[in-house]
C-alpha cells in the first residue's frame, strides 16, 4: 500500500470514528415530547384558536389538556413553546365517548362522514414593539380543504383585531 493511499484510508478511519461517537452519545439522549389533547365540544365545527400568554411561564408538564370553548377561542397562561408535540384532537361524539379526529393529509383518503382537522399551525401577531402573540389555529370539520380558503383568511383576521386591539 503506497503511503497515500495509507493517509486516506486513515482520514477515512478517523472520521469514521467521530462519527460513530457522536451518534452513539445523541442516540442515549432522551428527547423530551410533550402531549397537547385538544378535547372539542360535541357536534363543534369551525374554526379553532389558543391564544397563548408570553406574560406567564411556561407549562413545563408533559401532558397538557385543552378544553375548547363552544366560541372556538381559548385563552391560555401558558406561553408558547415549541419542540416535540404530539397534538391530539378529541370530540364528544352522540354517545358521550370520545373520537380522536385526523389531521386532514391530501395523501390518504379519509372517511369523509367524520370531522376531521384542517390547517393545524401556529400563528404570531406582533403586539407594540417588542411583543409577540403565537396562536395555534386549527379548523375542524368535514368541508373539502379548498372549500375552507376564504374561511380561514376571515378568522385570522379576526383573530389578528382581537389580539392587537386588547
Amino acid at each position: 500500500m503506497k503511503m497515500g493511499q495509507q493517509k486516506l484510508l486513515r482520514e477515512k478511519v478517523i472520521k469514521l470514528f467521530y462519527f460513530l461517537a457522536c451518534y452513539f452519545s445523541v442516540s442515549g439522549c432522551k428527547f423530551d415530547e410533550k402531549v397537547i389533547n385538544y378535547f372539542i365540544p360535541r357536534d363543534f365545527t369551525g374554526n379553532i384558536a389558543i391564544i397563548y400568554n408570553n406574560d406567564y411561564h411556561s407549562c413545563d408538564e408533559s401532558l397538557v389538556n385543552y378544553q375548547i370553548p363552544n366560541d372556538g377561542i381559548l385563552k391560555v397562561k401558558c406561553s408558547f413553546t415549541d419542540g416535540a408535540i404530539i397534538s391530539n384532537y378529541i370530540q364528544e361524539n352522540s354517545l358521550g365517548n370520545y373520537d380522536t379526529l385526523d389531521v386532514e393529509n391530501p395523501v390518504f383518503k379519509h372517511d369523509t362522514s367524520k370531522n376531521r382537522i384542517y390547517f393545524p399551525r401556529i400563528l404570531s401577531f406582533s403586539k407594540g414593539v417588542s411583543k409577540e402573540v403565537y396562536v395555534k389555529t386549527f379548523y375542524i370539520g368535514k368541508e373539502k380543504a379548498s372549500n375552507l380558503e376564504k374561511d380561514r383568511f376571515f378568522f385570522e383576521r379576526r383573530l389578528e383585531d382581537l389580539i392587537i386591539t386588547k
